[in-house]
């Protein structure tokens, strides 16, 4: 009876252990389908547009802080060219996207043969 109730403990002790495995891939895979979804193409552009919007708004705001003579021109300069050159690099990355999007919606999607599927 001892070497029995061993195999029961063992055996219990296993499917512990996999109830645990278990509960720590599905924390993990939800983890991987958050981080996946904020990769994907399609919503990094409105992020990505926003971010682009941002930038343009601040430097215009300082090109007309300046024109009021609230800000002194070498201040201006440097903060204005580092903005518009993330403006660029932003923009530049947005144009990259949409072309990336608009060759995926137009690429045929794979269809399914009925012989490929499996019965």
């Amino acid at each position: 009876a001892l070497p029995i109730y061993s195999g029961r403990t063992i055996l219990q002790d296993k499917y512990e252990t996999l109830g645990q495995v278990a509960l720590r891939c599905k924390q993990q895979k939800s983890r991987l389908d958050t981080f996946t979804a904020t990769l994907d193409p399609k919503s990094m552009l409105p992020v990505l547009q926003n971010h682009l919007r941002i930038i343009e708004e601040e430097s215009e705001d300082m090109a007309e802080m300046f024109l009021q003579g609230l800000i002194p021109l070498d201040a201006f300069l440097e903060d204005f060219i580092s903005k518009r050159q993330l403006a660029h690099q932003r923009r530049v990355r947005v144009e990259k996207l949409q072309e990336l999007l608009k060759k995926q919606e137009s690429k045929p999607q794979p269809s399914i043969n009925q012989s490929d599927r499996k019965s």
